[in-house]
Order: C-alpha cells, then structure tokens, then sequence
C-alpha cells in the first residue's frame, strides 16, 4: 500500500493534485460539469449522469475510504482534469489510474496524462499500475501507447443496454514510463502521425 495523503497539495512540475475532499463547492460543480458533459462521460465505465446531490455524497465517502482516490489537477491556476487511483488488487498492491479532462481545453492531455504517471511512479512509488480504454477512443490509446502502455487484451462492459469494449493494460510500471518521461509534445505529434498511418 503506498503512503498518500487525502490533505497533501501535491506538486508534479506545474501541475498541481487537489484532492477531492479538499475541493470547495464551486470546484465540486466545476469537476460535476465536466464529469456529466456527453465528451467526457461517453467514456467512463459509468455512463449515466450524476445529480449534485449524488456527486457530493460520493464526495464525502471518499474521506474515510481507503481504496479511491480522486484529484482535481490544476496547471498553475488553470483546472486541466482529473486523476483518478483505485487500489485495483490489494495483495499484489495493484492499481488502476484513469483521468478525465476539462471538456473546454483541447491539447492539455499529453501534459497531463505526463505528470500523472510521473507523480504515480516518482512521487507515490507505485509499483504496479493497470488500467483500460475503449477500444475507440483513439486519443486515449494514442497517449497510452506513447507512454509505455501494452495492451493485452479486451472486456465487455454493459453500458445502457450496450456492450461496450475496452482494451486492457494489465501491467504498466516504471521501466515502462522511464524511457518516456522527457518526451516533448513534437515527440507525440510525431507517434500520432505514424499511428494513424497504422491505422490502430
């Protein structure tokens, strides 16, 4: 189990994590807008909408609980998105890490998706991460792939009456960040651009 404290500003470059116990109600509504904008909420396990009142009760668990985690990100002052940690298998101290972004900045995603991993691997010493991505959503799997992500497999998940399907990440660690950590932004542009002539 790795040492993280839900009252800790955590600094990566310059970003910085605000745990969601920590959020005022403005940035509460702040990160519930985004979380319910059809860009944002087509992508999560859970597609339906959450009310406010159901957002801020989850809210409230999230200080006595010991498996979850969710930071909203700032960029210096600017609110770029969201991370979130889950303990994913407890024995083998596995976690799964997600984000999503604020649905108004377009281009904040290789930044961010950047300082995660090096505040999960760097700052928290997390060993072993996993996590998942429909199979569809091409700018996730572009990111993921950049940074050292192997995808080895597939799951249904049953969204509305519909099957959905994410590829899976079932080991992602720090020998497979490091060589990525001080990649550019022309460096993406650059595996983007290749990718798509893949066609993934």
């Amino acid at each position: 189990m790795v040492d993280i404290d839900k009252h800790k500003l955590y600094k990566s470059h310059d970003y910085t994590f605000k745990n969601f116990i920590m959020m005022n109600d403005d940035e509460k509504r702040m990160v519930l807008k985004w979380r319910n904008d059809d860009s944002v909420r087509r992508w999560m396990y859970s597609a339906k909408q959450a009310t406010e009142e159901e957002h801020f009760s989850y809210i409230k668990t999230l200080e006595t609980r010991e498996d979850r985690w969710y930071w909203l990100v700032y960029r210096e002052e600017l609110p770029v998105g969201v991370l979130v940690l889950a303990l994913h298998n407890r024995g083998k101290g596995i976690y799964e890490h997600g984000i999503y972004m604020n649905p108004e900045l377009y281009g904040e995603g290789f930044g961010l998706f950047k300082e995660i991993n090096n505040l999960l691997f760097y700052v928290f010493g997390i060993k072993q991460l996993c996590g998942s991505a429909q199979s569809d959503n091409k700018d996730a799997l572009y990111l993921d792939l950049f940074f050292g992500m192997k995808f080895e497999g597939k799951k249904i998940i049953p969204q509305d009456g519909v099957d959905v399907e994410y590829m899976e990440c079932p080991h992602y660690n720090l020998d497979d960040f490091a060589p990525h950590k001080d990649a550019t932004i022309g460096d993406y542009a650059r595996f983007v651009k290749k990718m798509k002539k893949e066609k993934l």
